[in-house]
């Protein structure tokens, strides 16, 4: 779905009129821009290990691991880690060099913090073993602009959950109006507050559908408290 449709669903969702002025580009990019990331950090809390803070994504390493699942919906922009369990600070990674792809990456060992996408997976490799290290990857998520900046853009989520960022919008906006009754509503669809509905609304049907998908892991419901001005809206 391109986004320039997403405005207009946000806009109908949330005055009633798809091609209405009162939300403006300016704060449809911007209110954009925040439910975009929060579906982002959605599907990276499903997998469990992954930790969202604002634009980047962090996971601990585990000992003699060098595989780590990474959701493809997710542009990564750079990689960095600890080379070693006690260092404070992360080393940028570089890509692995194309010209060894065929060898047998379990056992490569290069002399510098090097690392791969393959699919679902992120390969990081070093010159000796790797340690528990908390918090030991760092990635940035390349930023909003770069992946929805024009109106023929399209977000990089599945398909059928484009109306998160739409309703989150809309939902934004009446909290911003001060529209209590409709930014409850509208609330309800998205994280399934509603006594009527008594679901998970569209954060519950994303996670269960980004648990099911690829390879078997469980599926972590997270439960998130939103705090928008007043507790109940």
């Amino acid at each position: 779905m391109q986004y320039s449709i997403i405005k207009a669903d946000a806009r109908f969702l949330a005055v009633g009129d798809e091609t209405s002025t009162k939300l403006s580009d300016t704060n449809c990019d911007r209110l954009a821009h925040k439910g975009y990331l929060k579906a982002l950090g959605i599907c990276f809390a499903n997998d469990g290990t992954w930790q969202i803070m604002g634009t980047y994504a962090y996971m601990d390493i585990a000992d003699d691991t060098y595989k780590y699942h990474l959701d493809d919906i997710v542009w990564v922009d750079t990689v960095e880690f600890k080379v070693n369990s006690t260092d404070t600070k992360y080393t940028r990674s570089t890509q692995i060099d194309p010209a060894i792809l065929g060898e047998d990456l379990e056992n490569y060992t290069p002399n510098s913090a090097q690392h791969d996408i393959r699919g679902d997976y992120l390969l990081l490799f070093k010159a000796d073993d790797f340690e528990a290290t908390t918090d030991g990857i760092k990635l940035r998520i390349k930023d909003f602009p770069t992946a929805m900046s024009d109106d023929t853009d399209t977000p990089k989520l599945p398909e059928p959950f484009h109306d998160f960022i739409s309703t989150y919008i809309a939902w934004q906006y009446n909290v911003a109006k001060q529209k209590w009754d409709k930014a409850r509503e509208l609330k309800a669809i998205l994280f399934g507050k509603s006594p009527e509905t008594k679901d998970g609304g569209i954060k519950k049907d994303l996670l269960n559908y980004m648990a099911n998908r690829g390879e078997s892991r469980p599926a972590r419901m997270i439960p998130e408290e939103e705090i928008y001005g007043r507790n109940d809206y």
